[in-house]
């Protein structure tokens, strides 16, 4: 499949494999955005690429398979906060819980669009078993609280 990696010809393939694969070959790297949201099975947009956030001083990587986008924070909590360990196909993986996605997406609004935005929005407030303290907290952590507000008002 790629440097390092190998996958069995007669393996049952599972779903996200470019998501594991472009953990496993960059093993710092937090997925993130259009990726973390179609993993989470929220909104219509498929990430036809893998988006992961990389530290500001981390070197390109030198992977072709999968396409990755890359998103870069200097940001110590940006690779802490809401960000769990899922186990896909036996290998941890880590990905941003939804929170933290959609405050990410509001936050890189110009590279996802703010039509991503609003849906994944619109799809976390019909879901009312779970508070929306969590994602207050990212929106002031990571700065776009102005940003979010508006909207969350709007759609409340």
């Amino acid at each position: 499949m790629g440097r390092g990696l190998y996958h069995l010809a007669e393996g049952d393939s599972y779903s996200h494999s470019g998501i594991v694969e472009a953990a496993l070959q960059v093993p710092k790297g937090v997925i993130v955005l259009l990726s973390a949201l179609s993993f989470h099975g929220i909104g219509t947009h498929p990430a036809w690429e893998v988006w992961m956030q990389l530290p500001a001083n981390f070197p390109k990587p030198r992977i072709t398979h999968p396409p990755l986008r890359l998103i870069r924070s200097r940001m110590p909590e940006a690779f802490t906060a809401g960000v769990e360990a899922y186990e896909i196909a036996g290998h941890k993986v880590r990905i941003t819980n939804v929170d933290r996605t959609i405050v990410d997406c509001f936050k890189h609004r110009s590279l996802v669009t703010l039509e991503v935005c609003l849906e994944a929005l619109r799809e976390r407030l019909r879901d009312r078993r779970h508070s929306l303290q969590e994602m207050k907290k990212y929106a002031k952590l990571m700065g776009v609280t102005r940003v979010m507000q508006p909207y969350m008002e709007a759609l409340a």
